[in-house]
């Protein structure tokens, strides 16, 4: 594993229920943070917003992630948010995140548009890696993870930024643990 992991979080468009017809579950936030192995230093907590092109934001939405409509509006496009997050060195690390969705998404967005995606090859499912290493039966959220280590959620959830950053915390504690045989 090299000394430095890229940290990432999505939040997408969302509705009760399934999308509006003619309308998908884009990406709006992309949310980043970089774990330093060595040092359990987090750096780079960073939300960059990305303006839909097939959704509008439901007032759900902005209930849930605090993105309206207006801020996704004046958000940057998805190729932009990628970019950004090339020149952070997602490419040139491991890449984590909490569950597989924000991987699958993303690379589902980009192919849809038409986007270079932006990440490493070498992915960390950090959610699987915490059950397995705490022998959990079951599938734990971020807040739920960050319980059993002691801590309190840093930030809002749902905002990309902070759930990113939370993994991370998470990621640094799970790799400094010892686990009895």
């Amino acid at each position: 594993m090299g000394d430095k992991i890229f940290v990432f979080d999505l939040e997408c468009a969302c509705w009760m229920g399934h999308p509006p017809a003619g309308m998908r579950n884009d990406i709006i936030e992309i949310g980043f943070c970089v774990l330093d192995v060595a040092t359990s230093g987090i750096t780079e907590r960073r939300s960059l917003i990305v303006r839909p092109s097939t959704a509008n934001i439901s007032d759900f939405c902005t209930k849930t992630t605090g993105i309206s409509r207006e801020r996704a509006a004046k958000g940057m496009s998805l190729e932009e948010a990628c970019g950004i997050m090339v020149e952070c060195g997602s490419k040139e690390m491991m890449v984590g995140a909490w569950g597989r969705f924000d991987f699958d998404a993303l690379k589902t967005d980009c192919k849809f548009y038409g986007v270079e995606f932006p990440l490493e090859s070498k992915q960390v499912n950090a959610q699987l890696v915490f059950k397995r290493k705490r022998k959990l039966g079951y599938q734990s959220s971020v807040k739920g993870a960050l319980a059993l280590l002691g801590r309190e959620f840093d930030g809002r959830p749902h905002s990309a930024a902070d759930d990113a950053y939370n993994t991370a915390v998470i990621m640094s504690e799970v790799l400094c643990e010892t686990v009895e045989p």
